[in-house]
């Protein structure tokens, strides 16, 4: 086998994003809206001819719940194997606050409007050490264990992506699903290929980013980013 497939998902939305609360490692519920949309997904996955043969997710909640819907809607008999490297980013501090107090902390710190926090903080490894640095100057310890420095980040992103792999081979799957986050997907991305362009509003809820894996020459390939049905 020379070639493997992985769609990441992020989790479909969830109660705290919908009241824009910060959501790393702690975690919520998907809404109603959440679930249907990936349902939608799921049938769109479904339509599309694309089978997965693994389905794997991070530890969180959120992400198991939106894997257990997509399994029902592909009409998968896959098991859903857990990966907790491709949980998202701790920050610390700032789990469960609003997430404008963070955004106006990032602000104050760079001395920008908040409006102007993602264009000036644009790529992943900016935005990361810009959130350790002020949290770190707020808070003494994290509210769930401590703020993730993007080093300590990128370094359990990529063991997820080696475990993952490994698995892959192993069981010798050529096309996985992995369900994890939003500023995960976004990094795991942005490692692969920097430079690459990011859609202008994010990774949204229940859509698919795709990467290549090369067995011979162990090359990332991504695809496409944040695509939805």
């Amino acid at each position: 086998m020379a070639k493997r497939t992985l769609y990441f998902m992020r989790h479909g939305q969830t109660n705290f994003n919908l009241n824009n609360i910060v959501q790393g490692w702690c975690d919520s519920f998907l809404t109603e809206q959440g679930i249907a949309g990936v349902g939608a997904a799921g049938v769109g996955i479904l339509d599309s001819g694309i089978v997965f043969d693994g389905i794997y997710s991070s530890d969180s909640g959120r992400t198991q719940q939106t894997a257990r819907v997509i399994l029902e809607k592909t009409q998968s008999d896959s098991r859903i194997q857990l990966e907790p490297n491709f949980r998202e980013f701790n920050f610390g501090g700032f789990e469960g606050q609003d997430d404008l107090i963070m955004q106006s902390a990032l602000a104050n710190h760079a001395n920008i409007a908040v409006e102007d926090v993602n264009i000036v903080l644009n790529s992943m490894e900016k935005m990361i050490t810009a959130i350790t640095t002020v949290h770190n100057e707020i808070f003494e310890t994290g509210f769930i264990g401590e703020v993730e420095t993007h080093q300590k980040y990128t370094n359990r992103l990529r063991k997820g992506l080696e475990n993952t792999i490994t698995a892959m081979v192993a069981k010798d799957q050529t096309c996985t699903l992995i369900v994890s986050h939003g500023m995960t997907i976004c990094t795991l991305v942005q490692l692969l290929e920097p430079g690459i362009e990011m859609p202008k509003t994010g990774i949204a809820n229940a859509s698919l980013t795709k990467i290549l894996y090369d067995d011979e020459t162990g090359q990332y390939t991504v695809e496409s980013v944040g695509q939805t049905a």
